[in-house]
């Protein structure tokens, strides 16, 4: 288990300078935009704008506050709220921003498609089993609130705003309890490597 606290986060500009971000956790550590293997961001967009080009990488984003937002690509407009399903789409796509009011806070998953693919969805307030196996790792990213962790070991991991937890199974795969407190937000991020040969 490997826990990035909020405090060790550093903002830094987009790759196209339009704006800045938030890196939370980057695989493998000290990675660059060039040659990560996944990345989880947070970002706040203040205006229109396109979004940075990233060829081979794969996509998520999930609203986290604001009034709303349009993403724009050459055939399609998809539009986003706070608490909806993220929007899924390749780097390389021209894709333009447009906020319906406000600025916007998002979150980010970025995977480079040729090692691995990826899963984001929002964890319900309760408990939670989470399973994996030993080709996957799962990244939870807490918004607000606490999460806490029942480790199998006599430890048990807390994660409050702003915390970002890896977790790797090992050969015989991995079951971890989680609760979600009432007034917590979550998020789970499932990463899928692929094996010598598949893709």
């Amino acid at each position: 288990m490997q826990v990035w606290k909020s405090h060790d986060s550093l903002p830094m500009p987009w790759k196209n300078g339009g704006g800045s971000t938030t890196e939370l956790a980057v695989f493998p550590a000290g990675a660059g935009l060039d040659d990560f293997v996944w990345r989880l961001s947070r970002a706040e967009i203040c205006r229109d704008g396109p979004f940075s080009f990233f060829p081979g990488i794969d996509r998520s984003l999930a609203l986290l506050s604001g009034d709303g937002l349009v993403l724009q690509d050459d055939s399609t407009a998809t539009s986003m709220r706070v608490g909806g399903a993220p929007h899924v789409f390749a780097g390389e796509r021209a894709v333009h921003a447009h906020l319906l009011e406000s600025a916007v806070v998002d979150l980010n998953i970025m995977t480079r498609r040729s090692h691995c693919v990826h899963q984001l969805h929002r964890l319900a307030v309760g408990e939670h089993v989470l399973a994996a196996t030993a080709a996957e790792q799962l990244l939870l990213y807490c918004v607000s609130g606490e999460l806490l962790l029942a480790a199998s070991e006599p430890a048990e991991c807390s994660l409050s705003s702003g915390d970002v937890c890896l977790l790797t199974p090992s050969a015989a795969g991995l079951k971890q309890r989680c609760q979600v407190a009432q007034t917590a937000q979550a998020w789970l991020i499932r990463l899928h490597f692929f094996k010598q040969g598949e893709s």
